[in-house]
């Protein structure tokens, strides 16, 4: 049997959750923040819990399941959301986000900007409930955060993304770029 080599464009194998037959997140390199990341993590959840509980308690759970995961990202699109949730659950979460016009305002980009008060409460909250998720989550955040940094028009997504694939991307080239 004779295996086709592997193209730039070759489209990777999905991975699927058996339990429920859904798509994994999105796969993004983040094994552990880089110390230049680490000193420009801007957000912190400095929040009393009872303060946080206190700000939650008027949603269901399902509603702060989707305010945990909305905290994460900065700029929350379906895309971003994607990279910590199935395809399914960033959608719904995203959808209720953005009925929800009291909690967020829209970024130039289109994206959602969610309150600050809201978003300390929702972090603080799940991390006391869920605290590995949430640092993982928290590490995912900060990586994408840095890529928006970097490039923050969505219409130039693409060209980090196809130079990474052929191994070009270098800080120092990005500055060519842009």
């Amino acid at each position: 049997m004779r295996k086709e080599p592997k193209t730039i464009l070759h489209a990777p194998k999905v991975t699927k959750d058996s339990s429920i037959n859904l798509p994994l997140p999105k796969s993004l390199k983040k094994n552990d923040l880089s110390p230049s990341l680490k000193k420009e993590t801007t957000f912190t959840t400095e929040m009393d819990i009872k303060d946080a509980e206190k700000l939650l308690s008027s949603f269901s759970e399902i509603e702060k399941e989707y305010l945990f995961l909305s905290s994460y990202p900065t700029r929350i699109s379906r895309y971003t959301l994607e990279h910590f949730e199935s395809a399914r659950q960033a959608a719904l979460t995203y959808n209720w986000l953005s009925r929800a016009k009291s909690l967020h305002r829209t970024h130039s980009s289109k994206d959602l900007l969610l309150d600050d008060d809201v978003r300390k409460a929702a972090r603080t909250l799940h991390a006391s409930v869920s605290p590995e998720r949430a640092e993982q989550w928290a590490t995912l955040a900060s990586v994408l955060d840095a890529f928006h940094g970097l490039f923050p028009l969505d219409s130039f997504h693409w060209v980090a993304i196809n130079l990474q694939a052929v191994g070009f991307f270098r800080l120092a080239n990005h500055s060519k770029l842009i």
